[in-house]
Order: C-alpha cells, then structure tokens, then sequence
C-alpha cells in the first residue's frame, strides 16, 4: 500500500472503483465472493489513505445484496468512520443514453469532516436529481443497436482488422456523437467461429433465441436462457459481459451477419468514442470493453455530483 501511495502525484480528487462482478453477479456461480469482497474492502483502505474528494463503488445490482447485506454496510461503516457520507443507488444506462440494458449499483461517497449533514443533503438530491431522470427518460425512445452499429462494415467470421475506414455516412445521431472525423476506427475484428458454429448461428433469427427457431440444432437443449441468442436490430442490447465473442454465453450474435459482435460493436453499445482505441490480446480488450461503466453514465454522475456543489 505504502508503495501505491508514494507514486500518487498529489491531492486526489475522486477515487474510481470497480471491483470484478462476476463473483456477485445474478449470472455467475458466485464461487469468488471471499476474495472480491477482500477487493471491495481494499478500496476503504485506499479511500482512506489517499483521502479523496469523492468516492465512487460500482458493481452489480446483487453488488447490495451479497452477504445479505452485510459487504456494502461493512464498506458504508468503514468510508462513514473514515470521514465520508455515503449513499446507494442503482441506475440504468439505458436511460443515460446508452443502447444497452445495462443496471448497476454505486455506492456514492462525499468527504464530509464538520460538514457530514450538509454532504449527506447533497448526496440524496443528487440520487434524487439521477432517479427523476432515469424515470424520465424511461418514457423516451431507446437508443437501439442498429441506431449503434449499422455503419460498421459487414463483415464474416474472422474478417475484418484492428484499424477500419468507416465508408458509410453516419445513420443516426448517436453515430455522428461517435464517429472520429476522418471515418477510422479500430478494433473491427470478428471471432473466427468454425462452420459448424456459423451455420448454428446462421438458423438463428434476429431478436430470438434458438428455442424459438425450428431448424436449430440445440433448439430442445436446456441452457441458459440467452444462450445463441442473436441480437434484435430495432432494440436496446441485453448486457454486455466479457464474454461477447462466445455465442454461448448470451444474446451477442449479430442482428444481420453470422459472427458474434467485434470489440469495436461492443465499444459503440457501451457508449465509447470511435476514437478510443483498446490494445492487447483480444481477450483482453474484450475484458477492458465488457467491464467497464458505459461513459455517457459516468459523465453524467460526474455533472450532476458536480451541479449539486460536491
């Protein structure tokens, strides 16, 4: 610890931390809880040796649930005795602009000292001021994944290239939001998925699942209930995980072509820039992208934290 304090350049204003959800999440096997509640206790000790302005947790909804309870008030208790006010809430990206069902939970924090009533009022109105808009905005129109990824190149199982020229004129909106100016873009690569398993995805229509489509060959298997599901072209992404390239592991199959979605997909319904490029093994990409809170969430918890004076 003393080690990652040294390399700290100076005051800290807001400390971000996203310990792994698979070991809380509805759709894990919650084999891990001991070790990433270890993690999620590791950020009170950072909160409380960097001493930032503000705190920001974020998980999963069963993040508040876990230990029937008990991990989140721990945290709460620890962050209160360290000087911070805290507070819970649980928010959509969906209604925050992004084209994905995505829920998670934020355990907010404020530096409070002599101030803890005033910080603690500042905190509820900005929960408060999050929820009015993600109960507005529920009754607005969807961004939807065709809104998202329409423009991207088609491409085949195993096409494509880590750095693409967009050729066609943006389709929506939330394309121009995204698109750099020259039309590139990076990490446009698709899984190359055998024949066998092109032609399984090939039977499989767009917004359903195999039980739905006759001609399936695991149309009678019991499995997860998005398993080989293929995305609908006219609505809002389910969530996205790490495991986007694996059609097994949910509804990430392409609403047009026969291939599971590439990082670059993944990015636009998470709400990252084209501009933003992410490195490595796709495997890890993949881990960067389908982990992270989308940015148009974030930007707008950081305008409001900062609207309500915090």
């Amino acid at each position: 610890m003393a080690g990652v304090i040294d390399k700290v350049p100076g005051p800290v204003s807001v400390l971000l931390a996203a310990p792994p959800c698979q070991p809380f999440s509805a759709a894990g096997k919650r084999n891990n809880v001991g070790a990433d509640a270890y993690l999620a206790v590791h950020a009170c000790t950072l909160a409380e040796c960097l001493d930032p302005e503000i705190v920001i947790m974020e998980n999963v909804p069963q993040f508040g649930r876990v230990m029937g309870g008990n991990l989140a008030g721990r945290i709460r208790v620890r962050l209160r005795r360290a000087g911070f006010a805290t507070t819970l809430i649980t928010l959509d990206a969906l209604r925050f602009g992004v084209p994905q069902r995505r829920a998670r939970t934020l355990l907010l924090g404020a530096r409070a000292r002599a101030r803890r009533l005033a910080v603690a009022r500042k905190l509820e109105h900005a929960v408060s001021k999050l929820q009015e808009e993600q109960n507005y905005r529920g009754q607005r129109l969807y961004i939807t994944v065709s809104d998202a990824i329409s423009d991207l190149p088609a491409l085949k199982a195993g096409g494509g290239s880590e750095e693409v020229e967009i050729i066609s004129k943006p389709l929506s909106d939330y394309q121009r939001i995204l698109r750099k100016p020259d039309g590139c873009t990076y990490n446009h690569t698709a899984a190359n998925h055998s024949p066998e398993l092109v032609e399984r995805m090939r039977t499989v229509h767009a917004g359903e699942v195999p039980q739905n489509c006759e001609e399936h060959v695991m149309r009678r298997k019991q499995y997860f209930r998005l398993a080989y599901a293929r995305l609908s072209a006219d609505a809002p992404a389910a969530t996205l995980t790490t495991n986007t390239h694996n059609p097994g592991s949910g509804r990430f199959i392409h609403y047009r072509d026969h291939r599971t979605l590439t990082v670059r997909e993944v990015a636009r319904l998470q709400g990252f820039p084209d501009w933003f490029r992410f490195i490595g093994l796709q495997t890890v990409q993949r881990r960067h992208v389908g982990n992270a809170v989308p940015p148009p969430l974030s930007r707008r918890i950081a305008e409001v934290l900062t609207e309500v004076g915090i």
